[in-house]
């Protein structure tokens, strides 16, 4: 297996463990929609991306979705 086939197939696994993507489970564990956890990670990402430009861009080329900036926190702390 590629490297790139590799990091899709990481990527897959920690957004969708089983047939609940990573948001259903938060809401699941939450006792609430995953739509209500969609909506607060939207609104915690525009206001990173509104009041530390700097630091999203460095990290995102553009406004990320709330998959993408799990997917990417993993990563960082999987680098640690």
């Amino acid at each position: 297996m590629s490297k790139k086939n590799i990091y899709r197939f990481t990527n897959t696994r920690i957004l969708n463990v089983g047939k609940q993507s990573i948001i259903e489970q938060i809401a699941k564990k939450n006792n609430t929609a995953p739509d209500e956890i969609r909506r607060e990670m939207e609104i915690a990402i525009d206001h990173a991306w509104e009041n530390s430009p700097q630091k999203m861009r460095e990290l995102f080329k553009s406004k990320p979705t709330p998959e993408e900036f799990i997917l990417k926190s993993v990563m960082l702390a999987n680098d640690d």
